[in-house]
């Protein structure tokens, strides 16, 4: 049942969750903690959901499928931008030729500001 719960509230919100919103989103089932990471282990285990790390806050879980996306991560507000992976093949074959590394950024987004913030800051001086 709370696999299920999970799994419907991560289809709903259609945009990378903290385990944090899951438990206190979960209005049906109210869920403690310990049990939503339990279930999102579980269902990363069975390929269902996956994680990744987005700057300073928590991991964020998102359903597997739709094809695979990269992540950007506003550093100042939390913003999380999600990105077709050919939108960023420019990026990794520049890394690729000046440092002989293979990246990719479904684990750990690139990490940045987003425009509101970079406008903002511009502003700020």
């Amino acid at each position: 049942m709370a696999r299920r719960a999970i799994v419907d509230y991560l289809f709903d919100a259609g945009a990378p969750v903290s385990a944090q919103q899951l438990a206190s989103g979960l209005d049906r089932t109210p869920l403690d903690l310990a049990s939503v990471y339990r279930n999102l282990e579980t269902l990363e285990e069975h390929g269902v959901v996956r994680h990744f790390h987005a700057g300073h806050g928590p991991g964020r879980y998102v359903l597997v499928g739709g094809g695979e996306r990269e992540y950007l991560a506003c550093d100042r507000c939390g913003a999380i931008a999600d990105v077709d992976r050919s939108e960023l093949d420019g990026l990794r074959e520049d890394v690729q030729a000046r440092f002989g590394f293979e990246v990719g950024f479904t684990h750990f987004p690139m990490v940045g500001l987003c425009a509101r913030c970079s406008a903002r800051e511009g502003t700020d001086s």
